[in-house]
C-alpha cells in the first residue's frame, strides 16, 4: 500500500478550556491537556511510526477552544496541517467526544487520501501499524476494543463482547463510515435504546459516542472488524 494514500487525522482544542469542560461532560479535574497531547502525540508518530512516519497529518479545531499560537506553529514544525473552522453544528453536541465523528465526517467530504486513521492524541506510539491492518481498512472500518479488565468500570459487555474503543479507527474514506457514525450520535432510535440508557443513567453523556459504535456493529449499520 502507497503511503500517499493514508492520512492521519485529528481534532484539537485548547490546554485551558474544552467543549467536554464546557458541558460538564468531564469533571473541573479531568480536563486534558489537548495541545500538549498533541505535540507529543505527533511527534511520536514523525520519529516511531516507520512506513507511515511521513503520512500527511491533518489537525481540525472545529470549536472556539483555539489552540496557542505556539502550539500551532508547532504543529506546523511537525508538518502537521492544522486547520481551524468553527462549526456551528458543536452547539447541538451532547458531549465534546462527538468531535471524534465530526472531525471524520468532515475529512471525509474533503480530502484525497483513500484511508484515513485516528488515535486519540493521549497516545505514543511506539512502532508502525502491520501494513495488512491498515489495508484492511479498504473493506472494513477497524475499531479498537476494550479489553475485559476494562468491563467492570468503563461499559459492560454487550452478548459477550467487548465494547469499542474509538481511541483507534482506520477507515477506508470512500466508506462513509464518518458520516453515519455522526449521524447516529443524535439518532431518536439510538438515544432512547435500553443499553444507552442504561448507560447514561450512571455515566450521563460521557460514553455516547463511543456507544454509538457498538449499536453500529451490533446492529450491522457499517462494516466493522474489532481489534
Amino acid at each position: 500500500m502507497d503511503p500517499r494514500s493514508i492520512a492521519l487525522i485529528a481534532h484539537i482544542e485548547s490546554d485551558k478550556t474544552s467543549l467536554n469542560k464546557q458541558l460538564g461532560t468531564v469533571g473541573a479535574h479531568e480536563q486534558r491537556l489537548y495541545e500538549s497531547e498533541a505535540v507529543r502525540c505527533f511527534t511520536s508518530w514523525r520519529q516511531k511510526c516507520g512506513w507511515l512516519k511521513d503520512i500527511p497529518i491533518y489537525c481540525l479545531c472545529a470549536t472556539e477552544n483555539r489552540p496557542s499560537s505556539k502550539t500551532i506553529e508547532h504543529l506546523k514544525s511537525l508538518n502537521v496541517t492544522y486547520i481551524e473552522e468553527y462549526s456551528p453544528e458543536v452547539r447541538k453536541f451532547t458531549s465534546g467526544f462527538i468531535t471524534i465523528p465530526y472531525t471524520g465526517m468532515y475529512f471525509e467530504k474533503r480530502l484525497h487520501e483513500d484511508i484515513l486513521i485516528k488515535i486519540d492524541l493521549d497516545n505514543v506510539m511506539l512502532k508502525p501499524f502491520p501494513p495488512e491492518l491498515v489495508e484492511k481498512a479498504c473493506e472494513s472500518t477497524v475499531v479498537g476494543r476494550y479489553s475485559k479488565d476494562f468491563d467492570v468500570y468503563e461499559r459492560y459487555c454487550f452478548d459477550g463482547e467487548c465494547p469499542f474503543d474509538t481511541s483507534l479507527i482506520i477507515t477506508g474514506r470512500k466508506l462513509g463510515f464518518y458520516k453515519k457514525y455522526y449521524e447516529l450520535c443524535f439518532d431518536k432510535c439510538v438515544l432512547a435504546s435500553p443499553e444507552w440508557l442504561a448507560i447514561r443513567d450512571v455515566e450521563g453523556e460521557y460514553w455516547l459516542e463511543e456507544y454509538v459504535v457498538d449499536y453500529m456493529y451490533r446492529n450491522k449499520i457499517a462494516d466493522i472488524t474489532p481489534i
